[in-house]
């Protein structure tokens, strides 16, 4: 029969060892869940700016296809006021084959303005000369958003906004600038992408 005393220290080195592997096992888990949460907010981090530019790069990609068919920039329509952040567009209408069904006489008109209720989100609204003209499948558009996390977007002309240039020279244009920035915001962390292109307008045409 063993001495009770060896009873007690096997007992006793049994429950150090539970002990020892339990700490060890906190201490990994905290190390997993510590990088695991440093990753995720990475992942996170990447997500955003992900989505800030393809945000940002899907206005100007839209901006650069209506200005390329544009003939003009317009300096005001509809209660609407081409300056440092709004663009109104004139093209030509065309129809159902994408062709024009006149360079002098019959136009669409394209308005970008950022919405006045919600500075983060960019306005593109299509007015087209209904019964003649096919673009956007013969229907208006009325203000669709184009993009809901705008930080900013600045119209210029030789280096000068669009809101200091006269109304005289703003139908005379041949090429803006738009620079647009997008921002998403992450655990506190602001992610930003932005995006500076020339756009030349179509108003060759005579």
């Amino acid at each position: 029969m063993m001495p009770k005393s060896s009873t007690i220290n096997a007992s006793g080195f049994a429950l150090m060892e539970v002990m020892v592997v339990m700490a060890l096992s906190a201490i990994f888990a905290g190390s997993f869940f510590g990088a695991f949460g440093i990753a995720n907010t990475e992942l996170r981090r990447n997500g955003v700016y992900f989505d800030t530019n393809k945000s940002a790069k899907r206005v100007v990609e839209l901006l650069s296809r209506d200005v390329g068919e544009s003939v003009d920039v317009i300096a005001s329509r509809g209660g609407v006021a081409t300056d440092t952040n709004s663009l109104i567009l004139k093209l030509p209408s065309i129809d159902a084959a994408g062709a024009p069904t006149s360079i002098t006489t019959h136009f669409d008109y394209v308005t970008y303005k950022t919405n006045p209720a919600n500075s983060k989100q960019l306005f593109r609204s299509v007015d087209i000369l209904n019964g003649t003209s096919q673009r956007e499948g013969g229907v208006d558009v009325n203000n669709a958003i184009v993009a809901s996390n705008l930080q900013n977007i600045i119209f210029s002309f030789n280096g000068t906004p669009l809101s200091s240039v006269s109304q005289a020279t703003i139908p005379t244009m041949k090429k803006i600038n738009v620079q647009v920035t997008a921002q998403g915001t992450t655990r506190g962390v602001i992610q930003q992408t932005q995006v500076d292109s020339d756009l030349m307008l179509k108003n060759h045409i005579t």
